[in-house]
């Protein structure tokens, strides 16, 4: 798996799909979801590719501005009901 420059493991590929499919079923660029959520167009780019960690602040940005709960494009793993915990 390659690495970032910081030397990071990138993130992983499973919610950057689910992000990919969730913008590509509502129609929306990245240019738009980067205007939407303050994320800079590059940074933005650049984690979508799977370069660089997002962060939990930058996933709840993209769901609110896709109109979905962060749950929806977190993968399964991560997510714990509250019967679990």
């Amino acid at each position: 798996m390659a690495k970032t420059q910081a030397g990071k493991q990138p993130a992983d590929h499973t919610e950057i799909d689910l992000i990919n499919q969730v913008l590509t079923d509502k129609g929306v660029s990245k240019n738009s979801l980067a205007d939407q959520t303050s994320i800079p167009y590059k940074t933005l780019c650049r984690r979508l590719e799977g370069d660089g960690l997002l962060t939990l602040k930058e996933l709840r940005k993209i769901a609110s501005a896709l109109n979905v709960w962060p749950s929806e494009i977190l993968p399964a793993e991560l997510i714990v009901s509250r019967d679990a915990a």
